[in-house]
């Protein structure tokens, strides 16, 4: 661990050095792009360096392919700009060349054929690039190819490999998207399915509440217009049968059962299910404590009240007999 530094603030920084502090700067400040012109293949990368140097370009340098143990010089040429983002385009001569995103190869050690990390920094053994195995160079291997990274039936070396292609992706990502290495990482290994979980279990997620959950307590509501209907017909024909006095039993305050009116004379028996010839009076159900009677309500429930009553008193007026004290009254 290198050596530490108490900074202004009270907190323990890592010191770095002026040459590493511009290194780190001058990499966030700089983009690669790549640019493609088979007229320029022949040119020297250094002319083609004195004809950028006015469009923020501060290296040029040509990819090259190996083919039969020859590096052939392509067509295609990386560009450093001191930009932190690179330009659409470049001109060279009469050539206005678009610029695309340098996406490099996946980083791989040499020395054990791991992905990132590279042969300074490797705390593995060496192992074969052809056939995966520890002690030998893959230079003077025959031996059957074999992935140390996949397990495939290639060297640790070729494009096909799955990892290849993982790593591959994961450079584009963090290049395209401006991201960390890490992150660019983590977000392919998160979207990329594992092997034994299925897609279900991988998206369930679980809800844990800190909270206990109450079941909210359900409560009816009735027609208002029909329950007045039914208790003013109940209470007439009560009256008519029953002229005795009832009184209304009720429960705590905070109770939502409805409430029954229970006879004096007969409190001890309660039948749960009133009829035509009990002493009980129905009472409607107990509705909603937010439920609240608006204007047009009460108006509807007093002129039904009303109607009812004149039909009764008119029915008892027609099957009443007329007799002699009515005429005298």
């Amino acid at each position: 661990m290198g050596s530490r530094n108490l900074a202004p603030d009270g907190e323990m920084r890592p010191s770095t050095s002026p040459e590493k502090e511009y290194l780190m700067s001058a990499s966030l400040n700089q983009s690669k792009g790549v640019i493609s012109e088979s007229e320029l293949q022949n040119e020297l990368e250094s002319d083609i360096l004195d004809e950028l140097r006015n469009q923020n370009v501060t290296a040029v340098k040509r990819i090259s392919i190996r083919k039969d143990g020859q590096l052939i010089p392509t067509k295609h040429l990386i560009l450093t700009f001191n930009l932190p983002s690179i330009p659409k385009s470049v001109h060279i001569a009469y050539f206005n060349l678009s610029v695309r995103p340098y996406i490099p190869n996946p980083l791989r050690c040499y020395k054990c054929q791991r992905f990132g990390h590279t042969v300074q920094s490797c705390r593995g053994v060496d192992t074969c690039a052809r056939c995966s195995l520890r002690g030998h160079d893959s230079k003077t291997c025959s031996s059957t190819p074999t992935c140390v990274n996949c397990k495939g039936d290639h060297p640790a070396y070729a494009k096909v490999c799955p990892r290849w292609k993982e790593e591959k992706e994961i450079q584009s990502l963090k290049t395209t998207q401006n991201l960390s290495f890490a992150e660019a990482r983590k977000i392919i290994f998160d979207r990329t399915p594992k092997v034994g979980v299925s897609y279900s279990a991988a998206t369930k997620k679980v809800m844990v509440s800190k909270y206990t959950q109450y079941e909210p307590e359900t409560t009816e509501i009735v027609n208002v217009q029909a329950v007045s209907e039914a208790i003013q017909t109940k209470s007439v024909s009560d009256s008519n049968n029953n002229p005795g006095k009832t009184e209304t039993q009720s429960g705590p305050s905070g109770n939502n059962k409805p409430q029954k009116l229970v006879n004096k004379d007969n409190a001890s028996k309660i039948s749960p299910i009133p009829t035509s010839t009990s002493d009980q009076s129905e009472q409607p159900k107990r509705i909603s404590k937010f439920f609240k009677e608006t204007k047009v309500m009460k108006k509807a429930r007093l002129a039904s009240t009303k109607k009812n009553l004149d039909k009764k008193l008119k029915d008892s007026i027609k099957k009443r007999t007329i007799t002699k004290q009515d005429l005298l009254k």
